[in-house]
């Protein structure tokens, strides 16, 4: 009876999960892949919420305290992670996976034409569009995880190589694909400034409407700048955000004959973060070329 007992615990235990908290749907999905059958995953950020302006409820908060680390998107982006840290267990750990992802600053980076008072010596939070990226950040998750639970760390070094190859693949096939899009037609204009990355990576000249975050708004100044710049580029087409309002770019189209192309995904909308660099790398170029 007692062998019986050991063996059901030694069985139990190594078929527990590792439970962990993703502040953003972006980072679920790395997480999953590389964390696969070991890991429980509590996803506190909602797909299409504002991650600039998202807070954590009193019930999420609490639901956090079931897990052993904690990924945050990092750079700033989730404001309220100083409070959390002090609702945390001392053994709980929060993993900052942007932290060591080279930044990039508005004020400081000729790849912002949008007005960089908005937000004037801040660094730009959304890492996740240049694909390099992503497999710096898989190999920060996976780190984590093998820390955790060393038990499994070689699947989750199995995992992460994988899945590093695969976004590695990714990376080359966007090269492949912005390369159809000549170089004097190489003008991305988008809403908010959320593709500073992609464009310094994938050689585009970046043009934004608004700040960082969505809910920014422009004078009529900087709407009249916007246009005559716009018209003496010459550009072909403007790109609004899912889940956000397309009117500001239709005006803009309007004025500048330009098109209004498909949608991008901006921040935390899609569970699959491959599936929205195709949708975007596809989007541009076909309006693009």
């Amino acid at each position: 009876m007692k062998f019986f007992a050991l063996w059901l615990l030694t069985i139990t235990l190594s078929s527990a999960k590792l439970t962990v908290s993703s502040l953003n749907p972006i980072l679920t999905d790395f997480i999953e892949r590389v964390g696969g059958d070991k890991v429980e995953v509590i996803q506190v950020m909602p797909l299409g919420a504002d991650v600039h302006s998202f807070q954590p409820k009193a019930a999420q908060v609490a639901k956090m305290q079931e897990s052993a680390l904690i990924f945050a998107m990092g750079k700033n982006i989730e404001q309220y992670l100083g409070g959390l840290q002090q609702t945390l267990q001392g053994d709980q750990q929060i993993i900052e996976v942007g932290r060591s992802i080279p930044s990039q600053k508005v004020d400081a980076d000729p790849i912002y034409s949008c007005c960089p008072a908005h937000s004037k010596g801040a660094i730009d939070p959304h890492w996740w569009h240049n694909v390099e990226n992503a497999e710096r950040a898989v190999k920060v998750i996976a780190a984590a995880l093998e820390e955790a639970d060393s038990t499994n760390k070689g699947y989750y070094q199995e995992n992460a190589t994988a899945l590093r190859k695969e976004y590695r693949n990714l990376h080359n096939w966007v090269k492949s694909e912005v390369s159809k899009i000549p170089k004097k037609q190489r003008t991305l204009v988008t809403a908010h400034a959320a593709f500073a990355y992609f464009c310094k990576e994938y050689k585009f000249e970046a043009a934004y409407v608004e700040g960082l975050s969505r809910e920014s708004e422009i004078s009529a100044k900087q709407f009249a700048d916007t246009v005559k710049t716009l018209k003496d580029k010459k550009v072909r087409a403007v790109f609004p955000e899912k889940l956000a309002n397309p009117k500001m770019l239709k005006q803009i189209a309007l004025e500048t004959n330009a098109k209004v192309g498909d949608a991008l995904y901006a921040d935390a909308i899609t569970t699959s973060y491959k599936k929205m660099i195709e949708h975007n790398v596809t989007s541009i170029v076909n309006a693009l070329q």
